[in-house]
């Protein structure tokens, strides 16, 4: 029987404005239920190794749900937050994470690269650090506030508001594939031989990722030695930022100015390698972006607007 366990343990110190808090989540994903390939086949023997094709002659795929073993998540989750006063809001949040299970499978009935032997490892939305960052600041100036409480000047400079949110987290890892014509095993797929330390490159004119001279073809009927999820995409980073002020034109009547910008630093969010078989001539060539900005545009781009109000 399948059971989902979660464990959950927290500190929380607070010193003046500030909140800290440290965490460590896990949870396991005991006998997780999946659609299991039934009728894999032995490395070299085609369909003719498939389990079912000797007993009933049956050659195509089989899936029944079985367990599919324990899948674990463990993470270290920090927070530092400064509550709202004097017009300065902040939080600061940091996790730790790794998930591992057989990689080679979902929860659903999709296909996976090892029917035989399964490996287990980094699961594919393994992000091991992420940080993020928020923050609300208005300007001390104007009616109510410690500066130019009653000039002109603080009429003007006062009611501002800036606030930003920032990301950054390492990338997701993917398997390096190879051709599975010398494998010759119904219902699996081939994995890399990794002949060198994969090399980040991460630079050059035609954007490669990592150096291809890390892998190879096996060079007989054998899984690769790379293994699942070896090798790691792009980590990402964003910014994005407003500019506020509301304006009281009557008792009901108010008028907001807000100006946007997404991608402030122009980062392009590039995705993990489109080609990732060893045999493509567009091998570890980052050619996609993640479309992670709004409305897909990924480029900086700002927007400007009015809002009124009764």
């Amino acid at each position: 029987m399948s059971s989902y366990q979660s464990w959950n343990f927290t500190l929380e110190p607070r010193f003046g404005n500030w909140i800290a808090t440290a965490g460590y989540v896990a949870t396991r994903s005991v006998n997780q239920l999946t659609g299991l390939e039934q009728n894999w086949g032995d490395i070299g023997e085609g369909n003719a190794g498939r389990q079912l094709f000797n007993r009933w002659g049956r050659s195509g795929s089989t899936a029944l749900f079985g367990s599919l073993g324990t899948a674990k998540s463990d993470s270290l989750q920090t927070k530092l937050e400064r509550r709202f006063s004097n017009g300065v809001q902040v939080n600061l949040a940091y996790t730790w994470a790794h998930g591992r299970g057989y990689t080679d499978e979902d929860s659903g009935d999709g296909p996976g690269f090892f029917r035989i032997p399964r490996f287990y490892g980094d699961l594919n939305q393994d992000i091991r650090q992420n940080f993020q960052m928020t923050f609300i600041y208005e300007t001390p100036f104007g009616r109510g506030k410690s500066l130019l409480t009653d000039s002109p000047l603080g009429m003007i400079l006062g009611g501002w508001q800036l606030n930003g949110l920032m990301s950054a987290h390492t990338g997701t890892p993917f398997s390096v594939t190879a051709s599975s014509n010398d494998l010759n095993a119904a219902a699996s797929s081939q994995i890399a031989d990794c002949v060198g330390e994969p090399r980040y490159v991460k630079a050059g004119s035609n954007a490669l990722w990592i150096d291809p001279g890390a892998f190879a073809q096996p060079d007989r009927p054998r899984f690769g030695t790379c293994g699942p999820n070896r090798v790691r995409g792009p980590s990402l980073f964003n910014l994005d930022m407003g500019i506020f002020r509301k304006f009281q034109i009557n008792e009901k009547v108010t008028l907001q100015f807000r100006a946007e910008g997404f991608n402030m630093t122009n980062t392009p969010h590039f995705e993990r390698p489109n080609s990732r078989s060893v045999t493509s001539g567009t091998f570890m060539i980052l050619n996609r972006i993640r479309n992670t900005g709004r409305e897909g545009i990924d480029e900086r781009f700002f927007q400007i607007g009015l809002r009124l109000g009764w």
